[in-house]
């Protein structure tokens, strides 16, 4: 990073934290608070934001104006003696839900000051969307010996002891987005087996509400990134990084791909399809998809084994 490159100071909202940094920056010109600037100078200035401002809106902008992002975690305990009038007190596990992992997936960097004390279990977490082919990936780690579980999308007690996770990214989006939704529309959440017959699915589905996109799908995938980051930065236990398409093409299992022509299941799936693949919101998830797996090592073997 140049000296002079532009800076914004993602913060808990702890005032200890933005002075610190004010200082450690003083070659820049701050700027003051990102959600209330208008324009973005790439070099020389330094911005800060709290948890309670970040969208990804302003974010994104932030990414797109070449702006580095510096992701700072300061204690639970620093937080609540530090508190800017303009953010709000939660209990610990609340702040961890709502302030620590909101938005993680946008940071170029990241500190973090928390210690977690949890027990630790056997188990890996694998991070997930669903439909990237998990449920086969599981049956990949039994043969490693290896016990795995899907995390539920929140910081949880089961989360936060798992002894090891797993990242895994459909780079497929759009394969992702339809089959969850004919999931999501037909209440069919089953797995093809090898020695079990071909699956039915015998009524069309209405076509993919784009409401349904811009809201639910957007928070699956950047509650993914954002936990998988989360594993890395502040659980501080080991996690690698999977692709639906490697686990399929390196890997065997009883379990197979759906077999379906999705073209004849969901209504108006091309024009669907061609409005996605243009949209800004396939855009963002590559920019934060490319931002995360920075962070995370890349998929080697099963942590553990030899």
């Amino acid at each position: 990073m140049q000296s002079n490159t532009s800076i914004c100071i993602y913060h808990n909202g702890n005032s200890k934290i933005l002075e610190f940094y004010k200082e450690k920056f003083k070659h820049l010109t701050f700027m003051g608070n990102l959600s209330e600037s208008t324009q973005f100078n790439p070099t020389g200035c330094l911005w800060e934001i709290c948890f309670t401002d970040a969208t990804k809106e302003n974010l994104t902008m932030t990414c797109k104006q070449g702006v580095r992002i510096i992701r700072h975690i300061s204690t639970y305990k620093n937080d609540c003696d530090n508190l800017l009038s303009e953010s709000c007190l939660f209990g610990y596990q609340d702040w961890l839900n709502y302030v620590v992992v909101k938005n993680l997936s946008f940071a170029d960097e990241i500190i973090c000051d928390e210690s977690l004390t949890v027990p630790v279990n056997n188990e890996i977490a694998i991070i997930t969307t669903g439909r990237t082919a998990n449920t086969h990936f599981v049956e990949v780690l039994k043969s490693f010996d290896q016990c795995s579980f899907e995390y539920f999308k929140k910081i949880d007690e089961r989360f936060l002891q798992a002894a090891s996770a797993i990242f895994m990214w459909r780079l497929d989006q759009w394969e992702c987005l339809t089959s969850i939704w004919i999931s999501k529309q037909t209440n069919h959440w089953s797995h093809q087996l090898e020695n079990q017959s071909k699956l039915q699915f015998d009524l069309p589905v209405e076509p993919i509400a784009w409401s349904w996109i811009e809201t639910d799908w957007v928070n699956i995938c950047t509650s993914v990134l954002d936990h998988a980051v989360f594993y890395q930065y502040v659980i501080r236990r080991p996690i690698q990084l999977i692709t639906t398409e490697q686990a399929i093409k390196n890997y065997k299992s009883v379990q197979k791909k759906i077999d379906y022509n999705k073209k004849e299941i969901i209504k108006n799936y091309n024009k669907s399809q061609s409005k996605y693949l243009d949209s800004d919101i396939a855009k963002l998830l590559d920019l934060l998809y490319n931002k995360v797996q920075k962070h995370i090592p890349q998929w080697k073997e099963p942590i553990g084994t030899k």
